[in-house]
């Protein structure tokens, strides 16, 4: 048997319009309702939400002025913090982007249900100073959606709450979503087979894109992942799965290395996972920490049969 280091390295993975998630059940909980009593508002609850009566749409407001009255764990449980509620009734399909990151000066959570309160999407920190934003949700027609604009922990304050978007369905682009994963290619002209990895080459992913679909055939092992690159401070977490909707192998949410400049930074994301002959795998990084770009790497220790494997092939591999 012969072992061959192959790395590739994957940069440039930026967390935008994404489309409708279809991994929701490792970011979002069921929505909780709390029954408290109090003065209510408009906006306090789902009955009584502001309407948003066209889109694009801007409002500001205080959330301290309410009652928390639902949550949802997005991871974290136990919020305690009031929220408002705002309602939008989609007449046709669309497509829209939601932001708190304009102007909102706490620690917010902002999720949004259906009629029935199932949880379509929520995000903690997507951007700087923990405030939230959502990209690409896909509002089918004929239902009436609720964006709860809530706090983590017991915070509340000022909101600046932002929706735009398109009438329709757009159709997720490459690496949207599970269905269409970026397959990962080890042609020969992608593969430098040498164990310095100064010597490794570096590929450019499109935008927009954190689904992957790697399979092996001779090129098979042990294999790990990570985002963990000097001056990097982005939060990821990735996880493997063997199919899409499938088991989780494995995840990384913060490895604790010291990323980042001076090594301070520990909430990059490095997992190892084992990828037999004949086989694939996804990869799939969340956008729930953060829409921000990052570098990433994958590096395989590879096994390859020696029968299989010709002298003058061997030789290519290390000139």
């Amino acid at each position: 048997m012969r072992k061959v280091l192959f790395v590739i390295a994957i940069l440039s993975l930026a967390f935008g319009v994404s489309g409708a998630k279809d991994f929701q059940k490792y970011s979002c909980s069921e929505l909780v309702t709390f029954h408290n009593s109090g003065d209510r508002v408009g906006g306090d609850t789902m009955e009584t939400a502001t309407v948003i009566l066209a889109l694009p749409y801007s409002d500001i407001g205080n959330t301290s002025e309410f009652i928390n009255d639902y949550d949802v764990a997005c991871p974290y449980t136990g919020s305690t913090a009031p929220e408002v509620v705002y309602s939008f009734e989609a007449l046709t399909d669309w497509t829209i982007d939601i932001t708190l990151c304009t102007g909102s000066t706490y620690d917010t959570k902002l999720y949004i249900t259906d009629s029935e309160g199932n949880v379509i999407d929520c995000n903690d920190d997507a951007c700087p100073g923990y405030v939230s934003e959502l990209m690409g949700i896909e509002l089918p027609a004929g239902d009436t959606y609720f964006f709860f604009i809530d706090g983590y922990g017991d915070t509340s304050g000022d909101y600046t709450f932002d929706i735009d978007g398109v009438s329709g369905i757009i159709p997720p682009g490459p690496g949207e979503t599970c269905e269409t994963a970026i397959e990962i290619l080890w042609a020969d002209n992608q593969v430098i087979s040498c164990p310095d990895p100064q010597h490794s080459q570096y590929f450019t992913c499109p935008r927009s894109s954190y689904y992957y679909i790697l399979t092996s055939s001779e090129i098979y092992g042990n294999y790990y992942i990570t985002s963990c690159f000097d001056d990097q401070m982005v939060d990821t977490h990735v996880y493997i799965l063997d199919a899409c909707n499938g088991e989780v192998i494995a995840e990384s949410d913060d490895d604790d290395r010291g990323c980042g400049e001076n090594g301070t930074y520990n909430y990059a994301s490095t997992v190892y996972f084992n990828l037999d002959e004949d086989n694939q795998v996804i990869i799939y990084w969340d956008d729930h920490w953060s829409t921000e770009s990052f570098n990433w790497l994958l590096v395989a220790d590879i096994v390859i049969e020696n029968q299989n494997t010709s002298f003058g092939a061997v030789k290519a591999m290390f000139r």
